[in-house]
C-alpha cells in the first residue's frame, strides 16, 4: 500500500531479510507483513489480496514445486521406457503362465514409488523452507546444487545477521561538559520511553542483564515532556536537561535551534 499520514519505523526482515529498520513517510510504500517498530501509519490499501506481496511469495513457493530438478527429469525419461517394457513383459509372461504371474510382474516391476518418490521429496522440501525458515527457493535445482557448492556469496544486508542491535562504543565529543557515564544514563532514559529497535539496544546497554540492573538497586532518572520528532528522533527533560537522542539530520536541527535561543537571550539582555 502507500502512506497517507503519518512517520514510522517498520521491520521489513520477514519480508526483504533487511534489518535496519525502515523509515516511512507520507507517499512512501509499504509491503504487507512488515511491522511498525516505532510511531504511526495510515496505509491506503493499493492492491488485492491476491496481488500483495505474501500472496506472490506464496506464488512463488507454488511455481517453484511444478519445477523440474534434474533427478526428477532423470527419472521422467527412465520412465518412458520403463514402464511399457513392464507392461510389455507381464503380458507376455501372463499370456505363457497366467493371470496370476501377470500380476506379480506388474506388482513387482512397478514403478509408483519411484516415480513419487523425487516430486514428493522435493514439494515437502520447498514448503518446509518457505513456511518455517522463510527462504524461497525459485527453482528445484537449486537444492541439488546445495550439495555440490562450495562457495556463496550474500548481498543483502541482515542475511547472515539477527537484527538484534548492540551498542559497541560511545565516545563524548571534545571537551563535552559531561562524562560518558552520564551521557550514556540519559541517553538510556529517553530512550527507554521508546520501542524502536536501536531505543531497546540502547537502555540494553546501560542496564545490562535487567535482574542485576535491579538487585544493584539502580534505577533511570525520570523523564518529563518526552516528545517523538518524526523518524528522526525523540526527545525528553533529564534531570533539568533537554536530551536528544537521533539522527545527524535530528542532532543538526537541534544545534540550529539552540544557537538560535541563545541568540534570542543575548539580544533581550542587550535591550536590557
Amino acid at each position: 500500500g502507500r502512506v497517507v499520514a503519518g512517520t514510522a519505523a517498520l521491520d521489513e526482515s520477514r519480508v526483504s531479510g533487511e534489518a535496519m529498520p525502515q523509515a516511512k513517510r507520507k507517499g512512501d510504500s509499504v509491503l504487507s507483513g512488515a511491522i511498525v517498530s516505532a510511531g504511526y501509519l495510515h496505509v491506503r490499501a493499493e492492491a488485492p489480496v491476491s496481488g500483495s506481496f505474501q500472496a506472490r511469495v506464496a506464488s512463488a513457493v507454488e511455481e517453484a514445486k511444478t519445477t523440474l530438478s534434474e533427478m526428477e527429469e532423470l527419472v521422467g525419461r527412465f520412465a518412458t521406457w520403463y514402464t511399457p517394457t513392464v507392461l510389455g513383459l507381464a503380458v507376455a509372461l501372463g499370456l505363457y503362465k497366467g493371470f496370476q504371474q501377470f500380476l506379480v510382474v506388474v506388482v513387482a516391476g512397478c514403478p509408483c514409488a519411484l516415480l513419487g518418490a523425487a516430486p514428493f521429496v522435493q514439494g515437502a522440501t520447498l514448503t518446509l523452507l518457505a513456511g518455517r525458515h522463510r527462504l524461497l527457493v525459485k527453482h528445484a535445482r537449486t537444492l541439488e546444487a546445495l550439495a555440490v557448492m562450495q562457495a556463496i556469496g550474500l548481498d543483502k544486508t541482515g542475511t547472515l545477521t539477527t537484527g538484534h542491535f548492540e551498542l559497541l562504543r560511545l565516545e563524548p565529543l571534545p571537551g563535552a561538559a559531561h562524562t560518558r557515564q552520564v551521557l550514556h544514563r540519559w541517553v538510556a532514559a529517553v530512550e527507554d520511553q521508546d520501542n524502536h529497535p536501536l531505543a531497546r539496544s540502547l537502555v540494553a546497554s546501560y542496564k545490562g542483564c535487567v535482574a542485576d540492573f535491579v538487585a544493584s538497586g539502580e534505577s533511570l532518572p525520570a523523564t518529563s515532556g518526552y516528545q517523538r520528532h518524526g523518524r528522526d528522533g525523540v526527545s525528553a527533560t533529564v534531570e533539568g536537561r533537554r536530551v536528544g537522542v537521533g539522527n545527524l539530520a535530528f542532532l543538526e536541527a537541534a544545534l540550529r535551534s539552540s544557537q538560535a535561543d541563545d541568540d534570542d537571550d543575548d539580544d533581550d539582555d542587550d535591550e536590557s
